[in-house]
């Protein structure tokens, strides 16, 4: 199931139609041209003559060696078929086909492919061009398929990283039809899908916000940030419900116990080491294991910890957290419900809260 192209051969003097095409559950063969018919000639406008259209729809347990690069899907079930302003809708067995009826010159032309009987159901695919058919001659016109994704699944080339250890992670996305068949090629999704990625502490980037087709690849970087928990990477289409996450988890290393150093004649055996770890920022490009090796102690932020919580659990001996029992919340009035907002360091926590209550010293 690919989503390249296939040739589209409109012949004049008849006016005979050749679609071939071949892809989705495996290789197809060719379209089949019809024997040229006679129009008779007009002195006014010129005659409309008889185009026949024809596309092989492939089986599904053909064998994956055979598949080309072109897109049609083996759930194929009907075509819609648009030219000069005129839609032709057939049923599909082995072959979609039909006779349209073509004046010669430019002629704008589209086709629909369809999951269900009678151009009903969901679209699998699409293509449209524009060409001259000029009468006498057989006109050879190329027409893309591009496939339109109804599903969509994340997978990532490692579940997780490691704290501390910068990492480069592929992105997969398969996009399967609405038929369920997978999506490949070159060609361009009908519809792009977009990437995100919901790590609020900025360690993970993608490199692409957008896939446009299923030839264009994707990479999660890690830059090693200890604050970072994990995160999940998503795919969605927009304007449908097509969506799909995979989810990155953390590892942190147990740090290897080290031997002591022999001090020398009166030098104390350990000068112990405090680290300001996250508070006030300081120190927060630092990796986690390079704190477990060289501090006793990390001082992080009491309000979240994270560092000093990585600190722990990558095997460091003591950890702290400040909060400053100074802070003061300034609130405004009303002070009853609806109650107005809080703010500072500790009201900042509970301002859109009304079951929080703050209270003075004498109880109001």
């Amino acid at each position: 199931m690919t989503a390249r192209y296939f040739p589209l051969r409109l012949g004049a003097l008849s006016t005979i139609v050749l679609l071939a095409a071949c892809g989705g559950g495996g290789g197809g063969g060719g379209g089949t041209m019809l024997p040229p018919t006679t129009q008779p000639a007009s002195a006014g406008a010129p005659t409309p003559q008889a185009v026949a259209f024809s596309i092989a729809i492939p089986s599904a347990t053909t064998s994956s060696a055979l598949r080309r690069p072109r897109y049609v899907s083996a759930g194929t079930k009907s075509a819609a078929i648009t030219a000069a302003g005129t839609t032709t809708v057939v049923n599909c067995g082995q072959t979609c086909a039909a006779t349209l009826s073509l004046v010669p010159g430019q002629v704008s032309i589209a086709v629909a492919l369809y999951d269900a009987a009678n151009g009903s159901g969901n679209v699998l695919s699409r293509a449209a061009t524009t060409a001259t058919i000029v009468a006498g001659q057989n006109n050879a016109i190329s027409v893309e398929f591009d496939g339109v994704p109804a599903s969509v699944a994340v997978t990532l080339g490692s579940s997780s990283v490691t704290s501390g250890s910068t990492a480069t992670i592929p992105v997969s996305v398969a996009a399967k039809d609405a038929a369920g068949y997978t999506i490949i090629g070159s060609q361009p999704y009908a519809s792009p899908i977009a990437l995100s990625d919901d790590d609020a502490t900025g360690a993970t980037s993608l490199s692409t916000a957008t896939l446009t087709s299923p030839g264009v690849t994707a990479t999660l970087s890690y830059n090693g940030n200890a604050a970072f928990s994990g995160a999940h990477i998503g795919a969605s289409i927009a304007g449908t419900t097509a969506q799909g996450s995979a989810a990155l988890g953390i590892s942190r290393p147990t740090a290897a116990p080290t031997a002591a150093p022999v001090p020398g004649p009166g030098v104390p055996s350990h000068v112990q080491t405090w680290y300001y770890y996250g508070l006030t920022d300081a120190n927060m490009s630092v990796p986690v294991s390079y704190m477990v090796s060289h501090a006793d102690f990390v001082e992080d932020d009491g309000f979240t910890a994270q560092h000093a919580e990585a600190f722990k659990d990558a095997g460091g001996r003591y950890a702290v957290s400040y909060t400053d029992p100074a802070y003061t919340p300034a609130c405004v009035a009303p002070f009853s419900a609806p109650a107005g907002a809080c703010s500072g360091p500790i009201g900042n926590l509970v301002n859109a809260d009304e079951s929080a209550w703050f209270h003075s010293a004498n109880g109001s």
